[in-house]
């Protein structure tokens, strides 16, 4: 796995209790998402009991040969 960019927290805007999260990333031959530990621990968080957790989830997926 390469990565360019590391998983970072931003707040989205101070109108809303809302944060996003980027990262730019290169999965290998072999290499698999669910191996990319802080993207996992992101998405496995759990809902708070009386809440709602929108997720927006945008992924672009592109190959290249070697």
């Amino acid at each position: 796995m390469i990565i360019w960019k590391p998983l970072t927290k931003y707040r989205y805007s101070e109108q809303r209790n809302e944060v996003k999260y980027h990262t730019d990333l290169a999965l290998e031959e072999g290499d698999r998402l669910e191996d990319c530990k802080e993207l996992m621990e992101v998405l496995k968080v759990k809902t708070p009991n009386g809440k709602v957790r929108k997720i927006h989830l945008e992924i672009c997926d592109e190959e290249f040969d070697k």
